[in-house]
């Protein structure tokens, strides 16, 4: 089996890995309940994918679609975009197990934005999924919004980091010697 981590002392760097990756969660965590985050960062956010999300109904055609602060109508049904609802917590699990794994930082700086532009935009999929759901298929709503989109999400993100792992392996010296 080959592993992705130096032969020298994995256990060490997988250890080192982890706890990186924890601690920068827990900033996250912390940082992203204050108040301050709530209405510098987290509100605007909201309205912006809520008003995304209406940009997309309407591009598809669909009746009624419409944005108006935090909330999208569509075929008369209403969705409130909230905390959990903006991808923010899968786009920090991206962000920290990309800046926690031993990789080159060029390789980084490429996946993080990246990444999270693609994390951003299936977000909005997933919000107009939802709407959709609640306006024509009301049974499924539920199901997709809180067993299927709230596994799918932390799978793609983990995912997203997944298939960077193979690049960020070739000619980074901080694992360099792998088989990539």
């Amino acid at each position: 089996m080959t592993s992705i981590l130096p032969v020298s002392h994995p256990r060490r760097v997988l250890l080192r890995f982890v706890a990186l990756a924890l601690v920068l969660m827990a900033l996250y965590f912390a940082a992203s309940s204050t108040e301050a985050y709530r209405v510098a960062v987290s509100q605007p956010y909201l309205r912006w994918t809520a008003s995304a999300t209406g940009a997309l109904l309407r591009l598809l055609s669909v009746d009624g679609a419409a944005a108006r602060g935090g909330l999208v109508y569509a075929g008369g049904f209403a969705l409130r975009v909230d905390r959990g609802c903006d991808a923010s917590t899968e786009c920090a699990v991206f962000a920290a197990l990309i800046i926690a794994f031993p990789a080159a930082f060029v390789r980084k700086l490429v996946a993080i934005p990246s990444g999270v532009a693609v994390l951003v935009a299936l977000n909005i999929f997933r919000v107009a999924s939802l709407v959709l759901a609640g306006a024509y298929t009301p049974a499924l709503f539920e199901w997709l919004h809180v067993e299927f989109w709230q596994v799918a999400f932390i799978l793609l993100a983990v995912g997203l980091w997944a298939a960077w792992l193979p690049w960020a392996i070739r000619s980074s010296p901080a694992v360099s010697g792998l088989a990539g």
